[in-house]
């Protein structure tokens, strides 16, 4: 193999395996704390927990740095040390803008959204006005320290990206447990995310000075990269709002027609497909500084593109089988039998939405490495609008479920963006490569699922329903490579991942 494509492949592999346990780690924690603090805090108080979270996570945090993802590496390729400053320098001025824009107006709306747009109770509403104020500075962390976060990608350097936002999730987690266990309620359980957001941020920080020793914050801005920054983050600023307001009005809704303890089930019932977005997000950012760097090769471009798509599609679809088929009894073991009943529902449509999402954020990549984000926040502002006339139609008919219907009939509606994309940008659509993809899944996906029907209802305890997973899992690969899922090439780059210990390359 050519030693620069063998790096090449394993940087690749590599940086898969980091984000992988970037995004393994606040799963198992999310695990393990989420049903203590449900009992804990109680349905009703966790709720309102999970939304003040939710703005936190989905309100003015633009992700914005991920403007320095396509011109970090661009700018690595020809060591342009001045420009990766300017671009990093650019990208937080906006963050910071954004951020205290967004504090500005959240902490002034605080006590209108608590009591009026939320319709939150009376009694709860002495905590929930306070928990608003911490959100704001939290804010402002969380939008600055992904700034760096995305300049370590565009790096492609997930390594140190991975030590410390693993360390966060730990911390945040078993922190939350401690907190909950000792009698504290919401508002301390906010004030320790935000003690460990700002200590991330400094984390990233100097990780990225250990990385890029030349980074120094600059207000000498090429007037160029000013207004190419300027416009990309514009066009990554509008999805996040379309997508952000999707997020919030889902919540909002819920809480406002249906109360606080609603919010708790579909909160919790979302947590599944958000990590599995979440996950696919991790993966396919591997994938958008190779693509920013193979955007003039069309075809090493389409067959990063494919590749990435069909390990996505493959594991997208065992995860649909298994929520449809043991979310039930995930969520009695998990929360416990009366929850499950509530929720289940719930957890499978929200499953689908999520895992349509998480088949598009290739294409997201693909749009944003061409330099045309805008296509994103057409999909974004499509979700929004369909889902919003969606839920306001079913909501009488299907009661909290309607919102979840709506997302999913959204995401459904936008689909075919993929193929467009794909014309645009790879010179023609792979319509042959999907359909031919999902058909070879068939035998393994009719399989799996006639096997976890079986041995599902004989579930007793997590363990068991851990080693039904795994043999799904394991009969599930096999099966997909005996029907020709993977190529030969494909199979082959197995071989990158059983020796990145080896001596070959440089990581």
């Amino acid at each position: 193999m050519d030693d620069s494509l063998w790096r090449s492949k394993r940087r690749i592999a590599l940086n898969s395996l980091f984000s992988t346990a970037a995004w393994l780690t606040p799963l198992i924690v999310g695990f393990v704390s989420t049903p203590i603090l449900v009992n804990g805090l109680g349905t009703a108080e966790y709720g309102i927990y999970a939304l003040i979270a939710g703005f936190i996570s989905y309100s003015f945090s633009f992700s914005v740095g991920r403007i320095v993802v396509r011109y970090v590496a661009e700018y690595s390729l020809s060591a342009n040390e001045a420009a990766i400053n300017q671009i990093v320098s650019t990208a937080l001025l906006i963050a910071m803008a954004v951020g205290v824009f967004g504090g500005l107006i959240l902490a002034i709306l605080a006590p209108y959204i608590v009591s009026e747009v939320l319709r939150i109770d009376p009694q709860y509403r002495q905590l929930a006005v306070p928990a608003f104020y911490i959100a704001n500075a939290t804010i402002i962390s969380v939008i600055l320290s992904q700034v760096f976060q995305y300049t370590l990608q565009g790096f492609q350097r997930f390594g140190r990206y991975v030590f410390f936002s693993n360390l966060f999730s730990v911390l945040f987690g078993f922190g939350n447990i401690v907190l909950v266990k000792s009698g504290f309620g919401i508002f301390a359980l906010l004030l320790w995310g935000l003690i460990l957001n700002v200590s991330l941020l400094i984390g990233n920080l100097v990780s990225v000075k250990a990385v890029f020793p030349q980074f120094r914050f600059t207000l000498s801005i090429d007037s160029g990269i000013l207004r190419s920054a300027v416009r990309y983050s514009m066009s990554i600023i509008f999805y996040q709002i379309f997508g952000n307001l999707l997020f919030i009005f889902e919540r909002v809704w819920v809480t406002r027609h249906f109360g606080p303890s609603a919010m708790a089930y579909f909160a919790v019932s979302a947590l599944p497909g958000i990590y599995v977005q979440t996950l696919a997000a991790s993966l396919a950012a591997v994938f958008l500084p190779v693509m920013s760097r193979s955007i003039q090769e069309t075809a090493m471009l389409n067959a990063i593109y494919r590749r990435a798509s069909k390990i996505l599609l493959a594991g997208l679809l065992f995860f649909l089988i298994a929520v449809i088929f043991l979310g039930d009894r995930l969520l009695a073991i998990w929360i416990g039998p009366g929850f499950a009943e509530d929720a289940y529902s719930l957890l499978v449509l929200q499953a689908m939405s999520y895992g349509l999402i998480s088949l598009m954020v290739i294409v997201w990549q693909l749009n944003e490495a061409a330099k045309a984000p805008g296509l994103n926040t057409l999909i974004s502002a499509l979700w929004l609008a369909v889902t919003f006339l969606a839920v306001i139609f079913l909501t009488d008919r299907f009661g909290v479920e309607a919102v979840a219907w709506g997302r999913l009939i959204g995401v459904a509606i936008t689909l075919p963006v993929i193929f467009f994309s794909e014309s645009r940008f790879l010179g023609r659509t792979n319509f042959a490569f999907w359909v031919g993809s999902i058909l070879r899944l068939g035998i393994p996906v009719a399989v799996v699922s006639l096997l976890f029907h079986l041995l599902g209802n004989f579930t007793v305890s997590f363990a068991y329903l851990s080693i039904v997973g795994f043999l799904g899992l394991l009969l599930y690969s096999i099966l997909a490579i005996g029907c020709g899922y993977f190529s030969r090439s494909e199979l082959s780059d197995l071989f990158v991942l059983r020796t990145i210990s080896g001596k070959r390359g440089v990581a």
